[in-house]
């Protein structure tokens, strides 16, 4: 029996809702079912924006240090299952070995780029911009995003875009 695909919204993972019971076959022969999956409900993208919504307020203001740590973690649970994740989207996408390693590394690179975003993350000042006017630069995190990633490159585009978000104080979804 195939497992079933659910989405993890708000920590728990829940059935998706928008009906359509679909087999995810292997590019490889086309017939051997990997899993199930329910098509996602409009009804679904609006619980994970809204929990992603009611999380933004706790995120924004966690120091952005804290927010390094929780990335510079999540970088180390990617290298240690770096394998496994390649060969998922062997199975899954039909890439070769090679080309999903490479493509699960190169995510993994961002990663770690965004867990060192606190010198990035920093504002700025100009003294004087006019006169008796000085200038403050702050940079903060406008609310959530949401990415709609190909199917061609299933890790590697997610991590170019979610952990920069991520360390800038943004809920993804």
């Amino acid at each position: 029996m195939a497992p079933k695909l659910q989405n993890l919204i708000n920590g728990q993972w829940v059935d998706p809702t928008g009906g359509g019971d679909r087999p995810l076959l292997n590019p490889a022969d086309g017939t051997t079912v990997l899993a199930q999956f329910i098509e996602s409900s409009p009804a679904d993208v609006d619980r994970a924006v809204a929990a992603a919504a009611a999380a933004f307020p706790a995120w924004r203001d966690m120091p952005v240090i804290r927010r390094c740590r929780i990335l510079f973690h999540c970088k180390e649970l990617l290298e240690q299952r770096s394998g496994e994740i390649a060969e998922c989207m062997v199975r899954e996408n039909g890439k070769t070995l090679a080309e999903a390693e490479g493509e699960v590394r190169r995510g993994i690179e961002v990663v770690e780029f965004a867990a060192g975003m606190p010198s990035m993350a920093k504002g700025d000042f100009i003294e004087n911009i006019a006169t008796r006017v000085d200038g403050y630069i702050y940079r903060e995190p406008l609310g959530v995003v949401a990415g709609a990633c190909p199917f061609n490159f299933p890790a590697m585009i997610p991590m170019w875009m979610f952990p920069v978000a991520i360390a800038c104080g943004t809920p993804s979804s």
